[in-house]
This record gives structure tokens, C-alpha cells and sequence, in this order.
């Protein structure tokens, strides 16, 4: 009877630290972690200027794409910080005469970043998107452990969020991430987040459900995290006619470091 007992309290103390273990690491400190991080890498990678490769597709009903479209944009160094600009459309490099628009586009830009600052600048490359997961936003979700898995060749916590209950969003944008899921991947050892995936699963904003948007960054020799690739299923319903669903994949290559005092001194 005593060996039974002691068997039976043996194996609810397995059980209980195998539940214990099952949970995962502790979430509070883990999205801790994962916030220092970030903000730890972001000021190192803005050192980098890179090239975007933006394919663009739109898809019929069939799931059957068309209309692709292409755009290269260079990140170059401009009055000390950085420029995009234009270089390819449609994998073809640009005619005189776009050349000289985006070459117009960055002496007009240069003046501008060479004039004495007043009451602010705003960021040139600043785009806003009512679709779109930002810093930040990690603050509409609540988040469960969902186990680890291999993501881009490191192993990584992963972690499922749902949209929080009670919380009235202030604009286009919150009222989209309240329609959506959200899964992120959290390097474990930097706690990085090198990944994550917003999915729309309700009506809030300009993305049907169905939307996507995927996130992959990866590390460089020097331990800064930069992004890699962007993907984007944007489904909408334009003047309430049938959904068009358009396909955008953003590339992100040859990265390079540059000086914060550099500058061109000469605009071609």
C-alpha cells in the first residue's frame, strides 16, 4: 500500500512538472526580452542602405495571376540620410525619360534636406497603410505559446495572438488589427522577432479576409537583424463589386553600411 502510494505521488509530480513544461517560457518575460531586443537593433539597422525588389500580381478568381509588374528601388545616402530611389520598372532599366524625373525627384530632395530644419521633417519614405503590422501594434493581441520550431534556419518560440476584447480602436488601422490574427516567431537565443504573420479573419478595414501579410528578417555577421523579405495578400472589394486580390512580394538585398555624415555632394 505504501509502494502504491508513493507511486501514485511520484507520478502526479511527473505530470505536474511535465505541465509545467508543456506551458513554455514565461510569456510576460518573454515579450519583455523580445521588446528590448528590437529596440536594441533598430538604430543598427538603420546603418544599412540595401536594393527592394517589389514584384506586384494581381489574381482572378481562378487563383490564376496577371498583370505582373516590377520595381527596383536603390537606398542610397542623401544629405546624411537615407534616400529611395527608383531604378528598374518591369525588370527593365528606366527610359531618359523617367530617368530624369527621379533624377529631378532627388536634387529637389537634396535642396530640401540642405535647408535648415524647422518644426520638424517629414520622412520622405514614410508610407502609411491602413493594412499593415508596425512596431507597436503587438499591443492589440493577446499572445499564447505555441511551441518552437525551426524559422529561417534558427530555432524560435512561437507565438499565436488574438485580438484583445474591450479595446476601441482609434482609427482605419486599429480597427484592422482587431479583424485580424496574429503569429509571430521570437529567435531564442537574441529574442529577436524574426518573423511574423498578420492575417485579417474579420471585417475591420481595406483588407477582406483572406489578407496576409508575412514578415522574415535575418541576422548579418554582425548580429544586427535586417529584413529579408516582405509578403503581401491584399484582398478588397473596390465599390462593392467582387473581391480583386492582388499578390505583392518585397525583396531586400545587397546590404550595405553607410555614414550618417556622408552626403552627395553632386546630383547627375
Amino acid at each position: 500500500m505504501v509502494r502504491s502510494t508513493f507511486l501514485f505521488r511520484l507520478l502526479l509530480s511527473l505530470a505536474a512538472n511535465g505541465a509545467l513544461w508543456a506551458q513554455g517560457p514565461n510569456m510576460d518575460d518573454l515579450l519583455r526580452k523580445s521588446a528590448a531586443a528590437g529596440a536594441g537593433n533598430r538604430p543598427k539597422a538603420q546603418q544599412y542602405l540595401y536594393r527592394e525588389y517589389i514584384v506586384s500580381t494581381e489574381i482572378n478568381e481562378k487563383g490564376q495571376p496577371s498583370n505582373r509588374h516590377t520595381e527596383a528601388w536603390e537606398t542610397i545616402s542623401l544629405e546624411g540620410s537615407e534616400y529611395r530611389k527608383l531604378v528598374q520598372r518591369d525588370d527593365q532599366p528606366l527610359t531618359a525619360k523617367e530617368q530624369k524625373q527621379e533624377d529631378e525627384k532627388l536634387r529637389k530632395e537634396a535642396e530640401r534636406r540642405r535647408k535648415p530644419k524647422s518644426g520638424g521633417s517629414k520622412n520622405p519614405l514614410s508610407r502609411t497603410y491602413t493594412f499593415a503590422y508596425v512596431v507597436g501594434d503587438d499591443r492589440f493581441f493577446d499572445f499564447r505559446y505555441a511551441g518552437e520550431e525551426a524559422f529561417n534556419g534558427r530555432p524560435s518560440y512561437v507565438l499565436e495572438g488574438t485580438p484583445k476584447t474591450g479595446v476601441k480602436p482609434a482609427n482605419d488601422h486599429e480597427k484592422q488589427l482587431l479583424a485580424s490574427r496574429l503569429k509571430r516567431w521570437i529567435d531564442k537565443e537574441e529574442f529577436i522577432e524574426s518573423g511574423s504573420q498578420l492575417s485579417v479573419a474579420g471585417v475591420g478595414g481595406d483588407a477582406r479576409p483572406g489578407s496576409m501579410i508575412a514578415v522574415k528578417q535575418q541576422r548579418m555577421e554582425d548580429g544586427t537583424w535586417l529584413m529579408s523579405d516582405v509578403r503581401i495578400l491584399f484582398v478588397f472589394r473596390p465599390r462593392n463589386i467582387s473581391n480583386v486580390r492582388r499578390e505583392v512580394v518585397m525583396t531586400y538585398s545587397d546590404y550595405r553600411r553607410f555614414s550618417a555624415d556622408s552626403r552627395i555632394v553632386e546630383v547627375q
